[in-house]
């Protein structure tokens, strides 16, 4: 079994923007990048048009967009409930978020590509996927999502997602596939086929492995919520990357 190590980081601190004088902030620090698989070429362009290449470690905000290249795997956690989320090659997504860190409402909005994503449940809290074809409410807490020419995919496997357009309302339990057209159409459903999962190239497995036999090791960042807690954020890397997260004096 592999061994992992945690490696408490002090001194780092991930600050939450609170409201200012003319009027509360947009959210910061609301997801970390705690993987990169393959290519690991991942872009990040922010509300200001300005662009970053991602790294593990590297922290996202309100309105960030994330662009994997056609050979990059991502994965992201969010810091306020730890919901994952994980990108196929290929795939545009930005992530909005409003509210406080104790309820905040985040926004999916996936132009092209895959995903799948875990939420964990947080009361207050909403979890939406928009896409140029439907709206997905998060009330369950597994599922894949697929958006390409032909329109959108949405196959849940734990819990329920309720998958809406202009014409239509479906709720969609685990085991089934929901799927809206590029041509218009209220939402379609169906008992999810055995061989649909296994399209999206595992992009659900190896949690905690770099898949290629490497030692993880946890890292935890503490960091304090907009209320004042003291919280701890646990990452995952390979023994090779942890250098860039120690400070000098422990490299």
């Amino acid at each position: 079994m592999k061994r992992f190590t945690t490696l408490l980081l002090t001194g780092v601190l991930l600050s939450v923007a609170g409201a200012s004088v003319a009027g509360a902030q947009a959210p910061q620090n609301i997801a970390i990048v705690y993987k990169l698989l393959d290519d690991q070429q991942l872009a990040i362009q922010d509300l200001t048009n300005a662009v970053r290449p991602g790294q593990i470690g590297a922290l996202l905000n309100h309105g960030d967009l994330l662009t994997t290249s056609a050979e990059t795997r991502a994965a992201v956690r969010f810091t306020d409930d730890g919901s994952i989320l994980r990108m196929n090659p290929n795939t545009d997504l930005q992530i909005r978020a409003e509210g406080d860190r104790t309820a905040m409402r985040k926004t999916l909005q996936i132009d092209f590509g895959e995903l799948w994503a875990r939420v964990t449940k947080q009361e207050g809290g909403e979890y939406r996927i928009e896409t140029p074809t439907a709206v997905a409410a998060v009330k369950g807490t597994e599922f894949y999502v697929r958006v390409n020419d032909q329109g959108t995919t949405i196959i849940t496997t734990e819990g329920v997602i309720e998958f809406f357009n202009d014409v239509g309302t479906v709720d969609i339990p685990a085991g089934v596939t929901g799927t809206t057209t590029a041509a218009g159409g209220a939402p379609n459903m169906a008992a999810t086929q055995p061989n649909e999962i296994a399209t999206f190239g595992g992009i659900a497995e190896g949690e905690g492995t770099t898949g290629t036999g490497e030692d993880i090791v946890e890292i935890a960042i503490p960091y304090v919520d907009a209320a004042g807690n003291q919280k701890t954020l646990i990452i995952r890397v390979p023994r090779s990357k942890v250098a860039r997260y120690l400070p000098p004096a422990l490299d």
